[in-house]
């Protein structure tokens, strides 16, 4: 696909990829034709990543709406790093706001964005808005739920809620595809922004609303036991590496307590003491396991959760050469 030199017409390009959320991509749509920065102001660029579900007709009938431009484009089933590389590579604006398909945007999302990328959009503007669960799903929170909470800058720079120059995306290439899968294709790019001197800013009223999704038990094992490429950004990017992990070497606090607990029960065939090593871990696990809507079978869920992921961790690890656990 070739690339849309910016020219005259919308400043900003919102640039979604999608696949297999129909639902909640006609209420993030819905959301973006709230907004209060003038409609001819921005686009919706939405790349449909081989849905199988009724996203195609959710995107007809809004490509035909008078109230928002949605132009729909059909990705290369190539993960969400590639389809939105298409997205704002066939965009017009200077800036480029990309955001979810489990999202909705407040009203004042694009405007406040947009402000705080400054009146130079052709410089290599880098910001990040704040993610808050919808307020008409806090009532699923629980210890087997899905969602985002972004409430400052960084480390990680989610692509549910960020901003970028269009100068800036062609300057590092955009999304690097080898990450194929939803797991820290953002992060990398935004890091690669920040080794070659842009400098994020953190806008709190560019407010975005992140789906609640309550997860089966299969859900939950199957979401530990994927294989991503997070190990990949952390061999890259040191600072991500500082910002982001636990003694340099844990991205998620609960993997750490995992592995004291584990190394504890290995010791403990020579010296009992040693299970006591496993008690911070339980306590996390049990606190978990008491979050509203966890359920009676969440100790176990959760515990297998965790050693799925871990186990993905270390394939991710050896697979980059490098300890990201």
């Amino acid at each position: 696909m070739s690339a849309k030199a910016p020219g005259a017409g919308p400043s900003v390009s919102v640039v979604v990829a999608t696949r297999d959320r129909a639902e909640r991509l006609d209420a993030l749509l819905g959301a973006l034709g709230e907004q209060t920065m003038a409609r001819e102001a921005f686009e919706v660029i939405v790349v449909d990543d081989q849905s199988r579900d009724e996203t195609s007709a959710v995107l007809r009938r809004w490509a035909a709406a008078r109230n928002l431009r949605v132009t729909p484009l059909r990705g290369r089933g190539a993960g969400p790093g590639a389809a939105r590389n298409d997205g704002w590579r066939a965009a017009h604006g200077a800036l480029v706001a990309f955001t979810d398909d489990d999202c909705e945007p407040t009203a004042g999302w694009l405007e406040h964005l947009s402000a705080a990328a400054g009146s130079d959009g052709g410089g290599d503007s880098m910001v990040q808005g704040r993610t808050s669960p919808l307020p008409d799903e806090e009532h699923r929170l629980g210890g087997r739920a899905r969602t985002k909470s972004i409430q400052a800058l960084g480390p990680w720079y989610q692509t549910c809620n960020m901003l970028y120059s269009r100068a800036l995306l062609e300057r590092l290439g955009g999304f690097d595809e080898r990450f194929t899968r939803p797991a820290a294709e953002d992060a990398d790019l935004a890091w690669r922004a920040i080794e070659t001197g842009a400098t994020p800013r953190f806008a709190p009223a560019a407010l975005v609303h992140h789906a609640v999704e309550p997860l089966s038990a299969w859900e939950l094992l199957r979401a530990g036991a994927r294989d991503p490429d997070e190990a990949l950004a952390f061999r890259r990017h040191p600072g991500l590496r500082a910002q982001a992990g636990r003694l340099g070497v844990f991205k998620n606090p609960s993997h750490a307590l995992l592995a004291l607990a584990l190394a504890g029960g290995l010791a403990a065939r020579r010296r009992r003491a040693a299970a006591l090593l496993a008690i911070p871990y339980a306590r996390n696990l049990a606190r978990r396991a008491r979050d509203p809507g966890a359920g009676p079978l969440s100790p176990p869920l959760l515990l297998g959760h965790d050693l799925l992921e871990a186990s993905a961790a270390v394939r991710g690890s050896i697979r980059h050469r490098t300890l990201a656990l």
